[in-house]
């Protein structure tokens, strides 16, 4: 399923001149607890909504996590 999403992810930004941005959970989770502990929360919840195409990888990564309601 990662070669899938990475092509989805390609196809998107390189013939639907979408910006796109792929993530697995776990460096999602670390951009979020990192925004958290600078207090920059807003601004990285702000940069994720100005993306056209948003894609993780690993979702179950967050399961059961205090960043799942987050998400």
């Amino acid at each position: 399923k990662t070669h899938l999403l990475q092509a989805i992810a390609w196809t998107a930004q390189n013939h639907g001149g979408r910006q796109v941005l792929y993530l697995t959970a776990e460096k999602f989770m670390y951009g979020f607890v990192a925004a958290l502990k600078t207090q920059t929360a807003i601004a990285f919840k702000e940069a994720l909504r100005g993306i056209d195409v948003l894609i993780i990888d690993d979702l179950q990564f967050l399961q059961g996590k205090s960043t799942q309601a987050e998400f």
